[in-house]
């Protein structure tokens, strides 16, 4: 197999969370009160920033995620698994006394989940453990946070790149309630649509996404992309507005999609794509994503996207 030289490539700095994932398949999510027998069970890599990090490392980009674990052989054989899908793990604490992050995720027939997260050993992700971690920030040249971080973890990277002038991308996921400077700082603030409408950015009555996000563009974020699921996804930035529209595919299992798109997404941006090309990168990522189950192991090489890598990453 070729071996590909990712040093050559533009560094993309993640900040994120890293989880194991404990996913079960039902045919139909439980009510209040109801149990349902379980069709399937899987235990894989998983955290928005770990998941974020293997889909552009799996993409060919240049790769370094921070982050946390805990000391238990299931944290470590996650660092394993991002190494082997090309990720750049030095910069990972293993912390004593606390647990790896986990999620339990259930997951229908129709190729919905639902999600419960417990940070972890990601909360060991502080202003403190980011202050012996800048050094990676000077050698970025995106970096790139999620809402699984505390929030002052968030706010202390977004100034640290602005002081520096690196590129800070946030995937606002969780929704977090932000200083309005910090979401100001975001280039681009990236939400799917029930994050914007948390966040103040949706469409009001008759208007479209296009012109609500329009909007926001200098008054409230640099750039903006919305997510939209199977409508693909809509951005802005000061050289106007861009609808990408998805793939028609059958959705097998939306687990992870999301941070296929932000991790496609991130390493196209990284590498000099404009925002419109960058977002069509990450639909493409996400649609590709939807139709095989898991989360990394469903995530799409460079080889499975149709675009001319020079151009994207």
């Amino acid at each position: 197999m070729t071996q590909i030289d990712r040093t050559t490539k533009p560094l993309l700095a993640i900040i994120g969370s890293i989880n194991i994932d404990t996913v079960t398949e039902v045919s139909t999510f439980p009510g209040p009160g109801q149990t349902v027998i379980g069709n399937g069970r899987r235990v894989s890599l998983g955290g928005k920033g770990a998941n974020q990090a293997a889909a552009a490392a799996k993409l060919n980009a240049n790769v370094s995620l921070v982050g946390a674990i805990g000391a238990e052989d299931e944290g470590r054989n996650l660092v394993g698994i991002l190494t082997s899908a090309g990720v750049k793990t030095d910069q990972i604490a293993i912390i004593d006394g606390v647990a790896t992050g986990h999620a339990t995720i259930t997951v229908d027939d129709h190729g919905e989940n639902i999600i419960i997260v417990t940070p972890g050993a990601n909360h060991s992700v502080d202003t403190m453990f980011i202050g012996n971690h800048l050094a990676v920030l000077h050698d970025a040249e995106l970096v790139l946070m999620q809402g699984e971080l505390l929030p002052e973890t968030i706010v202390r990277v977004a100034e640290a790149c602005a002081i520096v002038n690196r590129r800070f991308v946030l995937n606002l996921a969780p929704p977090l309630d932000l200083p309005e400077d910090i979401l100001g700082l975001a280039d681009p603030l990236i939400v799917n649509e029930h994050e914007a409408r948390h966040l103040g950015f949706a469409p009001v009555g008759d208007e479209s996404w296009e012109t609500a996000i329009s909007q926001a563009v200098g008054s409230r974020v640099k750039s903006i992309v919305v997510t939209l699921g199977s409508e693909g996804a809509v951005a802005a930035d000061d050289q106007g507005v861009h609808r990408v529209a998805a793939q028609s595919v059958t959705a097998i299992d939306t687990t992870g999609a999301g941070d296929a798109f932000v991790g496609a997404l991130a390493a196209s941006l990284a590498n000099g794509a404009t925002l419109p090309v960058a977002t069509q990168y990450g639909v493409r990522a996400g649609s590709h994503s939807v139709q095989f189950r898991g989360t990394v192991e469903s995530y799409p090489s460079a080889q499975d996207l149709s675009y001319a890598t020079s151009e994207l990453v």
